[in-house]
């Protein structure tokens, strides 16, 4: 029995375990388990909605179906063992991983961890900063979103209620025209003028875009100036105290609420043999995605650098898909003792929500933005749901998120 073990249910980890589902489907000398910390496959791209959503527009449960789809309902039937908890130590002598109070052996180990904030060693960042990589995240800045509202109101305070966002790339931007969109309504609801809320994103580039195509950057720049966001480029951060941060220019920038969206780094692999580890935690991987020294352990998703990338480049959610067809093909192989194809990237794909039903799509070289745009994202969201749940189903899943979201400007 070859025993395949993946961690993490994330885009690359539960796609993966899919596709090999399908593929060994008549091989009995083959099995599959997929381990995560959640019983739901988490839909990142919402995230930022979930984060902006008002209560009163948005239940607490719709928010969950949003970004959290039941791994029950998109396993159920297939040939994969579902094992929920934590990886806590990879044993590479005895081919065993501690996952919660368990042992799981493997023969092939695929590591899809994804990953988790990174505050560059800038004092007060974590402190201070809330980030947004969960929806625990997203539900918790919602909240104090509202608390600080109903402070305010009874407080009569005389300075305005400050939202900083920090971040370096379009998910920043993405969380700051929702809250862009949103606020008038928040500001009515709770009997705050909306003029007295003030939303800023402050980023250490002169691009808003991150790694996306330079052209997108005028089109987010006039979306945040006619939604009211303050966009503050070229600002370095060095430090956060409570209530203000310090930038390498000497300024002081003040808020009620910070957001900390500034970068991500690998979650942590304790193992027992260290695996060769790159910048911001990435695990170094060579052209079949094995685990550089390691002949069965593979990463995928934002836990990998490739081993000639000069440069740390953000792994999204659909360069992990990619990732995770490629060893669909590529594992087989392998179990054949035969050697596959190195690993290809596919053409870069972006999709940028703009708010309301406005979004930049970029696939190659294409690049779009506006309704069109979002009408191609949405098209993109509903084929990945469908090869999950169903086409039925993922026609339902994106009118729900369409009807919940899309209201505003």
């Amino acid at each position: 029995m070859n025993k395949i073990v993946i961690i993490g249910a994330g885009f690359g980890g539960l796609n993966l375990a899919l596709g090999l589902a399908k593929a060994f489907k008549n091989d009995h000398n083959v099995s599959i388990t997929l381990a995560d910390k959640n019983d739901y496959h988490f839909f990142s791209p919402n995230l930022h909605k979930a984060a902006a959503a008002d209560e009163e527009l948005v239940s607490i449960k719709q928010l969950k179906q949003s970004v959290a789809l039941p791994l029950k309902e998109i396993l159920t039937g297939k040939s994969i063992t579902f094992v929920k908890g934590e990886l806590s130590y990879v044993d590479q002598a005895r081919k065993r991983v501690t996952i919660g109070r368990s042992e799981l052996e493997y023969d092939y180990l695929v590591l899809a961890l994804g990953q988790e904030p990174e505050y560059y060693g800038i004092p007060g960042a974590e402190q201070h900063g809330l980030p947004l990589s969960s929806l625990p995240d997203a539900l918790r800045i919602r909240n104090q979103l509202e608390f600080l509202m109903q402070t305010f109101r009874l407080q009569a305070r005389k300075n305005n209620l400050r939202i900083a966002i920090a971040g370096q790339n379009a998910n920043a931007a993405e969380l700051a025209l929702e809250f862009g969109k949103n606020l008038e309504f928040i500001s009515w609801k709770n009997r705050v003028p909306r003029s007295s809320v003030e939303l800023e994103i402050v980023c250490p580039n002169n691009c808003l875009a991150g790694d996306l195509d330079k052209a997108s950057d005028p089109a987010l720049r006039q979306r945040l100036k006619d939604l009211g966001v303050k966009a503050s480029l070229d600002r370095t951060i060095a430090k956060v105290e409570k209530h203000f941060l310090d930038t390498l220019a000497g300024e002081k920038i003040y808020f009620d609420l910070l957001v900390w969206l500034s970068g991500s780094r690998a979650k942590t692999v304790k193992s027992q043999k260290t695996l060769a580890v790159g910048g911001q935690g990435r695990i170094a991987v060579n052209g079949l995605l094995q685990a550089q020294g390691e002949d069965n352990i593979f990463v995928i998703g934002g836990g990998m650098r490739a081993g000639d990338q000069k440069q740390l480049v953000e792994c999204s959610p659909w360069e992990a898909l990619n990732q995770a067809k490629y060893l669909t093909y590529a594992l087989p192989v392998l179990l054949k003792n035969r050697r596959p194809k190195e690993y290809c990237p596919g053409r870069e794909i972006a999709a940028v929500d703009l708010g309301g039903r406005q979004a930049i799509y970029q696939y190659g070289q294409k690049y779009a933005e506006g309704f069109f745009a979002y009408l191609r994202r949405q098209c993109l969201f509903f084929r990945y749901f469908a090869d999950l749940i169903g086409f039925w189903k993922a026609a339902k899943f994106i009118f729900f998120e369409s009807e919940i979201f899309s209201r505003g400007k």
